[in-house]
């Protein structure tokens, strides 16, 4: 920044000693010119300040032509206001020195306006480029982690034990599992490279993943619907699985201590609920609530988890069809 700014300063104040001189070197001596440029330098050094401010700390929220005429509209006042207060202040101090010239404090407020401002919409360029590209990384991995997620060793070695508990005892409900778990692992292969898919959709696939969970704990897991689902809107793929995954992952189940999840449909959203029962938490599997909230961050959405040690609650909002 020091070494712009004396670029800049250099170049300019010649430019501006040629405007008013016809001389890019009208000093006397060499501490002439030491002098000159120390007090010349701070009025300089203000401008790029308020400029800098205006650019990179106001009117951020509007379209870039607006932007621009706003900075230079603050830009203008800016100056014309300092430049009065140095001269009133300069006709008390000394009154030999209270005279600006406004062209050339003009074309340089406009130079360092206009050098702030390419700065500003590069820099702000530059950061959307890496944020998309960040954003696309983001989704990726949460591709991959979330097919191999749900084609863990462990969802499957559940889902056979339970075949083979039934075997001989309940040949419909088998074929009934047997189907239940193609259409998920169906339903899996045609989302997993989707951003978002339609609410309806998700919940078909929630309950056919809570008929294998019902199961697999002797019908003490329970869910509660409360509201209608908006048809119109979507969200993440798995993101409501993900969230149930959650529950049976970190919570004890059995016939003393059954579980009822509540599955509460909002206007902006739904949020998942369930009761606290602790039990020790086996290795994870990289996919969480830290994963949805950096997936729905890229949509400005927020996911918000409560947790008050007796019921732990996550909200999930919608995102547009």
């Amino acid at each position: 920044f020091i070494a712009v700014f004396l670029t800049y300063y250099i170049v300019f104040q010649s430019f501006y000693n040629f405007i008013e001189s016809k001389d890019p070197w009208p000093y006397y001596n060499f501490t002439d010119f030491v002098i000159s440029t120390i007090v010349n330098m701070v009025p300089t050094l203000i401008t790029f300040g308020y400029n800098y401010a205006i650019v990179f700390h106001t009117n951020q929220r509007l379209s870039p032509v607006k932007k621009l005429a706003a900075d230079f509209f603050c830009s203008m006042l800016s100056l014309v206001a300092l430049n009065f207060l140095f001269i009133g202040v300069m006709l008390i101090v000394n009154p030999e020195y209270s005279h600006v010239s406004w062209p050339g404090a003009i074309f340089n407020n406009l130079f360092i306006l206009a050098g702030s401002d390419i700065y500003y919409f590069t820099s702000r360029y530059i950061a959307q480029i890496k944020e998309t590209a960040d954003a696309r990384q983001q989704v990726l991995k949460y591709r991959y982690d979330s097919l191999r997620s749900q084609m863990n060793p462990h969802f499957l070695f559940n889902t056979l034990n339970i075949l083979y508990a039934m075997e001989g005892k309940d040949t419909e409900a088998s074929k009934k599992v047997i189907l239940k778990v193609s259409s998920m692992f169906r339903y899996i292969l045609e989302h997993h490279e989707q951003t978002r898919v339609p609410l309806f959709e998700e919940l078909q696939f929630v309950e056919q993943y809570m008929y294998i969970l019902t199961i697999r704990y002797s019908h003490h897991l329970h869910v509660i619907y409360i509201g209608e689902p908006p048809s119109e809107k979507s969200i993440v793929p798995f993101s409501l699985q993900l969230l149930l995954e959650n529950v049976v992952k970190h919570n004890t189940i059995t016939s003393e201590k059954s579980m009822t999840v509540t599955i509460a449909f909002l206007s902006d959203g739904f949020c998942v609920s369930n009761p606290i029962q602790p039990r020790p938490v086996g290795q994870s599997t990289q996919i969480g609530i830290s994963y949805l909230k950096n997936l729905y961050r890229h949509y400005h959405k927020e996911v918000l988890v409560k947790n008050d040690f007796h019921k732990f609650e996550v909200f999930i909002p919608y995102l547009p069809a």
